[in-house]
C-alpha cells in the first residue's frame, strides 16, 4: 500500500478519544493516519487487545492497526457482560463512531461472535469483516462452563493447552494462562457463557459486507467445520486455513496470518 495524507493531530484523532472514552487499546502506531485504512481488532473471551500484539505492530507500518480491551477487560473498566449483543452494542456506541471513515472488524473467536454480531446489528460502519477461529455458533463444553465456576485456574489451563496447537511453545502457553487468569472468574466465566449461548446461523445471509474467514488447522475449540459453515452462509466470503496453528492462530502464525490479512483488505 502507498502512504497516503499526513498523520491527524493527536488530540483530535480517535487514539486520543478511545483514551478520553477509558477504553484500553492496542496500537501500531501512536499516530492516526486518516488516508490509511483502519483495522479494528477484537478479541476473544478473557483476553485483551494485547492478544494481537503481533498483528498491531507488523500491519501497523501500512494500517491504523488498533486492537481494543472489551469492558472489564484489561485496560477497560467494567462490568464485563454474559451476552455477545451486550458487548456489540459497546462497540458500536463507544468505539464505533470514533473512526468517521469505517473500519475493517477483525475478531477472534469470542471477538468473532461479537463482530458478526455488530455487522448484523448495522449500525456501525464495517467496510469488511474478518473472523477468525470463530463460528456462528459457539458451544462451549459444560465440563468448561462447570470447571470455570469450581475450579478456576485447572480449568484455564486446561482451555489454554486447547487452544493452542500441539508442539506449541512453553513461553506461549504460560502467557495465554498468565492473561487469562488475569482477567478473573467472574469475566471468563461470563465469556465463555456468552459464547455458549450465541448462534446467529438463520441471520447471516443478509450480511453483504466482504468476509474472510481464517481458521487454524489444528484448532481445537473451533475447528475447520465452524468456519467451513460461514464459507456456506455468507454472501461474500473467502476461507483461508493457517497450516500447523491451532485457536491461536494470529499468535502462533503471525506472518501467515498477518499476509491473508494483508491481501483482502488490499483486495476491498
Amino acid at each position: 500500500m502507498e502512504e497516503k495524507g499526513a498523520a491527524m493531530d493527536e488530540a483530535r484523532s480517535p487514539y486520543a478519544a478511545l483514551a478520553r472514552m477509558g477504553v484500553g487499546f492496542e496500537a501500531g502506531s501512536d499516530r492516526f493516519f486518516a488516508e490509511r485504512p483502519t483495522l479494528l481488532m477484537v478479541h476473544g473471551a478473557g483476553g485483551r487487545g494485547a492478544h494481537w500484539l503481533n498483528q498491531t505492530g507488523p500491519l501497523g507500518r501500512t494500517l491504523n492497526a488498533v486492537a481494543v480491551d472489551l469492558p472489564g477487560h484489561g485496560g477497560t473498566a467494567g462490568p464485563s457482560h454474559n451476552d455477545i449483543g451486550a458487548y456489540a452494542a459497546w462497540l458500536e456506541t463507544v468505539v464505533g463512531p470514533v473512526f468517521d471513515a469505517g473500519v475493517v472488524l477483525m475478531g477472534h473467536s469470542m471477538g468473532g461472535a461479537i463482530a458478526l454480531e455488530a455487522a448484523l446489528r448495522g449500525v456501525m460502519k464495517i467496510n469488511g469483516l474478518i473472523l477468525a477461529g470463530t463460528g456462528a455458533r459457539l458451544r462451549v463444553a459444560p465440563d468448561f462452563l462447570k470447571g470455570l465456576e469450581a475450579r478456576f485456574e485447572e480449568t484455564v489451563e486446561a482451555i489454554v493447552t486447547y487452544a493452542y496447537a500441539p508442539g506449541a511453545l512453553d513461553a506461549l502457553l504460560r502467557e495465554g494462562v498468565r492473561m487469562m487468569k488475569n482477567s478473573g472468574m467472574p469475566v471468563v466465566l461470563g465469556d465463555f457463557a456468552a459464547c455458549d449461548r450465541f448462534d446467529c446461523r438463520e441471520s447471516l445471509g443478509r450480511l453483504a459486507c466482504p468476509a474472510l474467514v481464517l481458521c487454524g488447522e489444528a484448532d481445537r475449540l473451533t475447528p475447520l467445520k465452524l468456519s467451513e459453515e460461514l464459507g456456506r452462509l455468507l454472501k461474500q466470503v473467502s476461507v483461508r486455513v493457517i497450516p500447523e496453528a491451532g485457536h491461536m492462530l494470529m499468535v502462533e502464525a503471525p506472518g501467515a496470518f498477518n499476509r491473508e490479512v494483508e491481501e483482502f483488505i488490499e483486495g476491498l
